[in-house]
């Protein structure tokens, strides 16, 4: 069996010669990864749901493209990019309804604010850091409950 090793950065792992290389890529690549909570954000029907993300490791990402979307990068649940919310590339089920918390963007900490949370808000979000060429993200899952 022939062996070769593969190197990027921070990863170094050997392969078997018959792997394919895209099965061993990993996102410390890139320079950084992109964690979300480990289980569902749950949240009652017309009430505010917080969905956060975090970079690992610990860094800024005010300067930075983030993208909060559902099953398309676009169009997007949310935007910021250049300091600032973009709007135009927002779904109109959400406009008006959410914002991005920045508490802790200095730290890589951000959390995307939906507003009166609807029944059809219910799934999974993904938070899309992009620095560059480099890009990573996390999926959030929310649960809205109806309380009937």
């Amino acid at each position: 069996m022939q062996i070769r090793k593969k190197c990027r950065w921070v990863s170094c792992f050997i392969l078997p010669h018959s792997f394919p290389q895209s099965v061993f890529d990993f996102h410390a690549v890139s320079g950084f990864s992109v964690k979300g909570p480990a289980e569902p954000i749950m949240v009652l029907l017309g009430a505010d749901a917080t969905l956060p993300c975090q970079l690992s490791p610990e860094q800024s990402a005010a300067h930075m493209h983030i993208r909060w979307y559902r099953t398309q990068l676009s169009p997007a649940v949310f935007v910021y990019q250049n300091g600032q919310e973009q709007g135009g590339e927002q779904m109109l089920e959400y406009r008006g309804r959410t914002e991005l918390v920045r508490n802790s963007i200095n730290k890589g900490g951000v959390a995307l604010l939906i507003q009166h949370v609807r029944a059809s808000d219910h799934g999974q979000y993904r938070c899309h850091f992009k620095d560059g060429q480099s890009s990573q993200e996390a999926i959030v899952e929310l649960h809205v409950i109806e309380v009937y």
